[in-house]
């Protein structure tokens, strides 16, 4: 009996330094957070409305543009954090650089076609503004690379480094929009503002991980993998379920009853923050550990710390949804009280659902876009027939979150 009991017990000593770095990376991801909107609310305050509106849509399509490289993230994550372990350093890098070098041909194969593109497209939707398009492809340049790093930091379990890193993007890229704004810069010079961030992100991550760069041997597949286009597809798919109700809303309320909406949506999704600090360290354990009794005992921690504190999290926005719309948006948002709760416990919901894909990206378990298709193929079609009033885009995103975190926790049990 005390050989079960053992490794069992073993296993929950070594969670217990995970909840720290949890702890860590959780704060981290809120600051950065806090930072990225104190961005948007200063720079709409420093940019008139017209130009504003320039900015938030270009930083809305590099933001989209770059879920993708998540998936590299948690690719690179899992290969480092496994080699590492095995005492493999060399091949750790082979993996950090590897990626990076396949990331750089994609980008410049990428960029020429784009710009063979450019000037026709210019031509055809008479865009007044290309050198603010150059700007935010420069700025999505810079940034699709910083995930990769970022992963090399996770998977090394460099959790300090990587919310150093972080939370220093957010306040280098405010303090540089900020700096050019007052200056009389425009969207153009912002965005290139954005890349500038960027980049200096990217080689200040890659610093802590040198040890490893520089003893870096052996050969990478290509980035192009059936697996990396799997997770690219499944977060993609995760990003779009947790957020496509605000598009619904923008299109079927009037003006002002869909930015009423959209504080409550905006404000739910900070719950993600929560599973997003816990994969983000028991990612890189579970990935060592392999497939197995330990793995799965790694995943029950990860379950239950999304699962309740997410669900204390909502019930706090739920109690205290009036003063906190008012404290963060505005008295004018007040009348999305009734649905910023509801709208909480979804995400929570959602956020079992990051913690179990997350695992099966750590196992390197295929087929993970199988499982979030057609939960947003079911929540499209209910979107199309229930979208008459904010509480049926409520009901829809409840019901989709509680029947796809069921389907998560299952699916999980016949691929893990």
């Amino acid at each position: 009996m005390s050989a079960h009991v053992a490794p069992a017990a073993a296993t929950r000593t070594r969670l217990r330094p995970l909840l720290g770095a949890g702890a860590l990376v959780g704060v981290a991801l809120a600051a950065a957070n806090g930072l990225n909107a104190a961005y948007q609310l200063v720079l709409a305050h420093l940019l008139d409305p017209g130009e504003y509106s320039l900015l938030a849509s270009l930083l809305t399509a590099v933001f989209v543009l770059t879920v993708p490289a998540v998936a590299l993230q948690a690719s690179v994550a899992r290969r480092v954090a496994q080699r590492l372990a095995a005492g493999n350093e060399a091949g750790a890098g082979a993996a950090l650089t590897g990626t990076l070098a396949g990331l750089a041909r994609l980008v410049a194969a990428s960029l020429v076609v784009a710009g063979i593109a450019a000037w026709p497209t210019v031509r055809l939707l008479h865009v007044e503004r290309p050198l603010a398009l150059v700007g935010a492809l420069a700025a999505l340049v810079a940034a699709v690379a910083v995930p990769v790093a970022w992963g090399g930091l996770q998977g090394a379990r460099r959790f300090a480094d990587l919310a150093l890193s972080q939370v220093g993007y957010g306040v280098l890229r405010l303090a540089l929009g900020c700096g050019l704004a007052l200056l009389g810069a425009g969207v153009a010079a912002l965005m290139f503002g954005v890349a500038a961030a960027a980049a200096v992100t990217l080689v200040a991550a890659l610093v802590p991980l040198r040890g490893i760069l520089r003893g870096a041997a052996g050969r990478e597949h290509g980035i192009v993998t059936l697996g990396n286009l799997d997770a690219a597809a499944a977060l993609s798919l995760f990003t779009a379920l947790t957020s496509v109700d605000l598009l619904v809303a923008r299109a079927s309320f009037r003006p002002a009853l869909a930015g009423a909406y959209a504080a409550a949506s905006i404000g739910s999704r900070l719950l993600l923050l929560i599973p997003t600090a816990v994969v983000t360290v028991f990612f890189p354990r579970v990935a060592a550990l392999g497939a197995g009794a330990a793995a799965r005992v790694h995943l029950r921690a990860a379950v239950a710390a999304a699962g309740v504190l997410g669900g204390l999290a909502a019930a706090v926005l739920l109690l205290a949804s009036a003063p906190l719309l008012r404290l963060g948006f505005g008295h004018d948002y007040v009348r999305a009280q009734d649905w910023l709760g509801p709208l909480a416990f979804a995400q929570a919901l959602f956020g079992i659902v990051n913690v179990v894909v997350f695992h099966l990206l750590s196992l390197d378990r295929r087929g993970v876009s199988l499982l979030l298709a057609p939960a947003f193929a079911v929540q499209l079609a209910l979107f199309a027939a229930l979208h008459a009033r904010p509480a049926e885009l409520v009901g829809v995103q409840l019901g989709v979150a509680a029947g796809l975190a069921v389907a998560a926790l299952v699916f999980e049990r016949v691929r893990g």
